[in-house]
């Protein structure tokens, strides 16, 4: 993710997801080899070789230190995911799950025909309209990055979504955005359009959010609530000065 802002740390990374996910792709699709694109802290990884799969690569625009990687840094390699790119080789899988979002609209073809190049199967999830987070400038229904696959061959299909739709975890966004692409030619296009739904445990943040909006509206949050707000804006209005003045020299 070259140029833009994000913090890995800032975010709960956690084993839950991906621990639940990962033994229904391996089982399912009978996975040995795979590629993680927009890999953060190698999560998806370190639970794939806890499955058994060993033959793994995680690359990401953002460099990660030695310490902070919990799959070996070997199997790390730090790329600018907007510009289209190439590693030599196919996996029998590729997972870019919540990474699309975090690029600019017109990086979409070079990020999708990359991912096409590695794998006749992609495992594809991005954040939908409104659904906040860290860095979110282009966030779309499935059925959009679906017509982008379609473009190159690939059937998407809504396979996974209803393995996970009444789990406990993993979090919402993997159960409502997640999709299954696979290369078929003939049949690209022609498959039923992956649903726009949101999930229940989303609908219900989005109503805490706006409860916790009107308690500050209202002014009865308490001193410590708005300066602890007051921080956080201060900082975002520093990082974007900062930004401005780097693109000046």
């Amino acid at each position: 993710m070259n140029n833009i802002d994000y913090d890995h740390f800032k975010n709960v990374h956690v084993l839950d997801g991906p621990s639940i996910i990962f033994p229904l792709i391996k089982e399912k699709y009978l996975v040995e080899s795979i590629l993680d694109v927009g890999c953060g802290l190698g999560i998806w990884l370190k639970v794939a070789s806890d499955c058994g799969v060993k033959d793994s690569m995680g690359i990401d625009g953002i460099e990660i230190e030695n310490s902070q990687f919990l799959a070996p840094k070997s199997n790390f390699k730090k790329q600018d995911l907007t510009n289209s790119w190439e590693i030599g080789r196919k996996y029998d899988v590729v997972i870019c799950l919540e990474v699309a979002e975090h690029l600019p609209s017109e990086a979409e073809h070079n990020l999708i025909s990359s991912l096409v190049k590695h794998s006749d199967l992609v495992i594809f999830s991005a954040a939908c309209p409104h659904q906040g987070g860290q860095g979110h400038i282009n966030c779309q229904w499935p059925e959009h990055w679906q017509n982008l696959f379609n473009e190159y061959g690939y059937s998407c299909l809504d396979e996974l979504r209803p393995l996970l739709w009444n789990k406990k975890f993993p979090e919402y966004w993997y159960k409502q955005n997640i999709f299954v692409a696979k290369k078929d030619p003939f049949g690209a296009g022609l498959e039923p359009k992956i649903m726009p739904i949101i999930h229940p445990d989303f609908y219900f943040s989005l109503q805490n959010n706006r409860k916790s909006y009107a308690v500050l509206l209202s002014g009865n949050a308490g001193l410590g609530t708005y300066f602890s707000l007051f921080v956080k804006a201060f900082k975002v209005f520093i990082k974007s000065k900062l930004r401005e003045t780097k693109k000046l020299l």
